[in-house]
C-alpha cells in the first residue's frame, strides 16, 4: 500500500478498484488526503470572434468537496464516485476523467445532482461507522451469521436446562442419582428429565449429546443453580432498596448432618404495599454461635442488601449479655469434694430470667401500633392517643409529629376509614395519589406492616431444609443446598420471574460469562 501513496493515487484506483482491496488498504485510502493538485497543464481552447482562446483550470473549483484531480493523467475526477462506483456505472467522473473546462460549471452541477453521486457520497461518509467492513467482507458476514445461528440453538437448549433446574428446585426434588451411568435404570431426576424431553425434541437431543459440552454434568447443574440463586437475590435486593422499612428475622436449627444452620429472612413491603418475607441467607454456625458471630451475620446482610439504608434498629444486647454470662460462669468452681456446678447453673438461670424480663418489657415501645387500629378510630376521634404518638416519635424520630397528628385526626373523623385494615389504607393512599397528602400516615402504615408478628417464615425454611437435606442427601454442598432452598422457599418469586421476557436470557448470559464455555452462547 505504500507504493499507492508514493504514486498517483487516482491512477492506482483506476488500475485496481477500491472494492477489490483489503480492509487495511481501504482504511489507508480513506485516510489519504483528497488529491487536489493545481492542474497547471489542464487547458481547453475555444473560439471567440475568430480567435482561438485558451481557458486554464481555476483551483477555486475545488470548493466542491468531491472534486479531485490527477496531474499525471491531467484529468478531473469525483472522489466518492472513484472509490464507490458500481461495476455497471457509466460515469466519466469515475472512469475516464473530465477535462472539458469550457463546460466545467454545467458538468459539475449536473453530476452533483445525479443519483449515483449521491449514493457514492453517502457510502464515503458512512464508511467505518456502521461496520461497513463486514458488509464488504462477505465471508466474514457469513461466518457471523453461522455463529449466531449456532448460538440460537445452544441458547434454546440452555433454556430447557434452566426450566428443568427450576422445576426440580421449586418442588424440592433431588437432582442427582446414586448411579448415573448409561445402563442405570435411575440416573437421577435431572438426567432422566433431559432424556424424557430429548425423546420428543430432536434439537434438544442433539444439544445434550454434544461431546464438547456436557449439559447434564454435576458441575453444570451446580453452576445453573448458583446463577438462578444469584439472580433471585439480585431481584430481592432491588425490592429491598425500594422499600422504606425492612425487618430481619433469624432462627437456627440442626439439619440431618447435625450442622447448625442459621436461616435469615427479610420482611418488607413491595411498591403496591403487599408485605413479603424473603429468604436471603443460610449460614452454617456450628463452629460459632456466640452473640458476636450472629451479629456478624446481621452486619453482612445489611452490607449486602441494605447498603443504602442509613439506620437499622437492631437489638443485640440480649445475646451479648447472655453470652457474657455463659463465658463468666464457665470458670471452674471447686470445693473440698471436687467440682460444684450448682453456682454456675443458678447464675445462668438468674441472668436469663433477668434479661427476659428486660426484653419483653421493651414491647411497650411498640404500643404506637394502636394508632392505626381501626377498632379504636371512634374512640380516638373523641380522645386523641397523644401518648402513643409520643412513643412513636421516640421510637422513630424522623416522623413529622405535627403533620402526622393532623393526618390521623382526619383519618379518625372519617366514617369510610373505619373497619378497614392497614393494607387498605396503603392501597387507598397510593391509588388516590395521596402519598404526599398522607405521607406520614403512609410511612407509619408501612412500618407497622414491616414489623414481623411471628417467625413462621423462618420456621418454614427449616421444614424445606429437612425435605431437601434428608439422610439420603446429607452430603450436599452448602452453596448447592442454599440455591435449591432458595428455589423451593421462594417458588412464588421464581415463577413470577420466569414469566418475564428477560429471565432466561439474563441467566444464560450470566452462565456464559462465568467461565470460557466450550460452546458459543453469546451473539456477535
Amino acid at each position: 500500500m505504500d507504493n499507492v501513496m508514493d504514486h498517483c493515487i487516482i491512477e492506482q484506483m483506476l488500475k485496481r478498484p477500491f472494492a477489490a482491496r483489503t480492509m487495511e488498504e481501504k482504511i489507508k485510502v480513506i485516510g489519504h488526503p483528497v488529491p487536489r493538485p493545481p492542474m497547471e497543464q489542464l487547458k481547453s481552447t475555444y473560439k471567440l470572434k475568430g480567435k482561438i482562446m485558451s481557458r486554464n483550470f481555476n483551483v477555486s473549483s475545488y470548493d466542491q468537496q468531491w472534486l479531485c484531480g490527477s496531474a499525471k493523467l491531467n484529468k478531473l475526477f469525483c472522489w466518492p464516485c472513484l472509490l464507490f462506483r458500481s461495476a455497471n456505472e457509466k460515469n466519466v467522473w469515475s472512469k475516464e476523467g473530465y477535462s472539458d473546462l469550457n463546460h466545467l460549471s454545467a458538468s459539475i452541477k449536473t453530476h452533483s445532482s445525479s443519483k449515483d453521486h449521491i449514493n457514492n457520497s453517502l457510502a464515503l461518509s458512512m464508511f467505518g461507522q456502521m461496520r461497513i467492513d463486514e458488509a464488504l467482507d462477505h465471508s466474514r458476514q457469513i461466518a457471523r451469521n453461522k455463529h449466531n445461528e449456532e448460538v440460537t440453538k445452544n441458547r434454546k437448549g440452555m433454556r430447557t436446562l434452566i426450566e428443568i433446574t427450576c422445576f426440580l428446585g421449586t418442588h424440592g426434588l433431588a437432582f442427582r442419582g446414586h448411579y448415573e451411568c448409561s445402563d442405570s435404570t435411575n440416573r437421577g431426576n435431572y438426567k432422566d428429565l433431559c432424556t424424557l424431553i430429548a425423546a420428543r425434541d430432536p434439537a434438544f437431543q442433539d444439544f445434550i449429546n454434544n461431546k464438547v459440552f456436557s449439559g447434564t454434568s454435576g458441575g453444570i447443574q451446580n453452576e445453573l443453580i448458583e446463577c438462578i440463586e444469584s439472580y433471585m437475590l439480585q431481584t430481592i435486593k432491588r425490592e429491598v432498596l425500594d422499600a422504606e422499612c425492612v425487618s430481619i428475622m433469624m432462627d437456627e436449627s440442626t439439619d440431618s448432618a447435625r450442622l447448625s444452620q442459621l436461616s435469615c429472612t427479610l420482611r418488607y413491603l413491595r411498591p403496591d404495599g403487599t408485605p413479603v418475607e424473603r429468604l436471603v441467607r443460610l449460614a452454617d454456625v456450628s463452629s460459632d454461635k456466640t452473640a458476636a458471630a450472629l451479629a456478624g451475620h446481621v452486619d453482612e446482610i445489611v452490607k449486602a442488601c441494605l447498603a443504602s439504608i442509613e439506620e437499622l434498629k437492631a437489638e443485640h444486647h440480649f445475646y451479648r449479655t447472655l453470652n457474657d454470662a455463659i463465658d463468666v460462669s464457665g470458670e471452674t468452681i471447686t470445693d473440698s469434694n471436687g467440682i460444684n456446678y450448682r453456682p454456675i447453673y443458678d447464675f445462668i438461670i438468674d441472668k436469663i430470667i433477668d434479661e427476659m424480663s428486660k426484653r419483653f418489657k421493651e414491647l411497650d415501645e411498640y404500643k404506637f401500633i394502636i394508632l392505626l387500629n381501626h377498632e379504636k378510630f371512634a374512640e380516638f376521634n373523641v380522645t386523641f392517643p397523644t401518648m402513643n404518638l409520643k412513643m412513636l416519635i421516640s421510637y422513630h424520630s424522623k416522623f413529622d409529629e405535627a403533620k402526622l397528628y393532623n393526618e390521623l385526626t382526619v383519618l379518625y373523623s372519617r366514617e369510610e376509614f373505619r373497619g378497614k385494615n392497614i393494607l387498605y389504607y396503603i392501597s387507598f393512599i397510593l391509588g388516590q395519589n395521596l402519598h404526599q397528602t398522607f405521607s406520614e400516615t403512609l410511612r407509619l402504615a408501612r412500618m407497622i406492616l414491616t414489623l414481623p408478628n411471628t417467625t413462621a417464615s423462618v420456621e418454614r425454611t427449616f421444614s424445606v431444609l429437612r425435605r431437601i437435606k434428608n439422610y439420603l442427601r446429607s452430603k450436599s454442598g452448602h452453596n448447592r443446598l442454599f440455591g435449591i432452598m432458595m428455589m423451593a422457599v421462594e417458588k412464588d418469586l421464581l415463577h413470577e420471574m420466569m414469566l418475564t421476557p428477560l429471565f432466561y436470557d439474563d441467566i444464560i448470559d450470566k452462565f456464559a460469562l462465568e467461565v470460557n464455555r466450550r460452546i458459543p452462547l453469546l451473539y456477535e
